[in-house]
């Protein structure tokens, strides 16, 4: 008989967000350290997203953590709820023992959580550190910057400006994009279309940004006024409901747990999207041109990322400001009707976003974490 391995126990730290970045990249991580784990692998994610639910299609195990939200619906002050989370979240520490901990770009928790925790812990901890406003930083999460033993940036190095404004004092790798891609999970291969006419897929992201909503009738006013193509909806799994609209009848639109949206990319001619971490290297990694809509956000700079890829020649932008449904429409024609400009561009976003680095991350992470542990 084989002797039995000893348990690896990763424990995945997933905050709640406007967007699924967080639970996708770890969800990333995840898969990849099932390939590459010579140690007896037993994963954990500690999640406050409300699109945790997903977890349970992959059977991962998870605990599900209040979101910020739920709090302030029960009246409670900043102070009794950071008291209240630390409390679960120190319990869950201690009963799972990890021997790892991976930590998605709040690197103190969303109530500074963390900080309180990391102290009393031995494990080895590794913070993603999704490139983010400078000005966005607390004085305490600057604090745990150099508390974590690995500070990996899913970013080509020099293409986003991803470190903090403290001193580091940590090793730093910077992977490249880590997203999911199709050799992670398999994708939907039901979906049918005549192609008659180009699919647009209209995304909204995660789902979870309200303020979304306010120029999303502007968007699909202008898909609906320009008439020659197929309107793909994703409302995306932290939307609250199915999207509804006078157009709900002549656009496909695709129920929140449609996810990931792999068999639509493969049939999308062009998308019209946020330009949020997921969306934006999902779109360019799948070969898909698109219009970009930044959205202004806290921590994310959506503006910077959308210009990117109108400087490769990937995409086009517009803002959600005056003027959107003219400068849409404009685009919107110039994408339908130009098929040899929507295949330049979709061979320009492949170039951009070749190969998701989920891999090449996860050996950088057992490779620092086993040099740790040896010395």
């Amino acid at each position: 008989m084989s002797e039995k391995r000893p348990p690896f126990r990763v424990l995945y730290y997933v905050v709640n967000g406007l967007g699924m970045g967080h639970l996708v990249r770890c969800l990333s991580f995840h898969f990849e350290m099932q390939k590459q784990c010579k140690e007896n692998y037993q994963p954990m994610f500690l999640s406050s997203s409300d699109a945790s639910y997903l977890l349970d299609r992959f059977r991962i195990r998870y605990s599900k953590l209040p979101a910020k939200g739920s709090f302030s619906n029960l009246g409670l002050s900043y102070r009794k709820t950071a008291g209240a989370l630390e409390s679960s979240v120190l319990g869950l520490f201690n009963a799972f023992d990890p021997h790892m901990v991976l930590v998605d770009t709040l690197n103190a928790g969303s109530f500074n959580e963390l900080s309180m925790i990391r102290k009393g812990s031995k494990a080895f901890w590794v913070w993603i550190n999704r490139a983010r406003r400078k000005d966005s930083y607390s004085e305490i999460e600057l604090k745990m910057v150099n508390r974590y033993h690995l500070i990996l940036n899913p970013h080509y190095k020099g293409e986003e400006d991803a470190m903090p404004p403290v001193k580091v004092r940590r090793p730093v790798y910077w992977s490249g994009p880590v997203f999911l891609d199709h050799k992670q999970i398999k994708s939907d291969t039901s979906v049918q279309e005549d192609g008659s006419l180009p699919v647009v897929l209209l995304m909204q992201g995660g789902g979870g940004d309200k303020k979304s909503m306010e120029y999303r009738n502007t968007i699909r006013q202008a898909l609906h006024d320009v008439k020659a193509c197929r309107v793909v909806e994703a409302t995306g799994p932290l939307s609250e409901k199915k999207a509804s609209s006078k157009f709900s009848k002549e656009f496909m639109v695709l129920e929140k747990n449609h996810f990931p949206l792999f068999d639509w990319y493969k049939r999308a001619a062009f998308a019209v999207s946020a330009a949020g971490y997921n969306s934006f290297h999902e779109l360019h990694h799948h070969k898909v041109p698109a219009t970009y809509i930044p959205q202004n956000r806290g921590l994310d700079d959506q503006e910077a990322r959308a210009l990117r890829s109108v400087k490769q020649g990937s995409g086009f932008i517009c803002y959600s400001a005056a003027g959107l449904y003219e400068s849409l429409r404009g685009k919107l024609n110039l994408l339908i009707n130009d098929t040899k400009l929507r295949k330049a561009m979709a061979k320009k976003a492949g170039q951009l976003v070749p190969k998701n680095h989920a891999g090449e991350a996860v050996r950088e992470i057992l490779s620092a974490y086993r040099k740790k542990a040896h010395s």
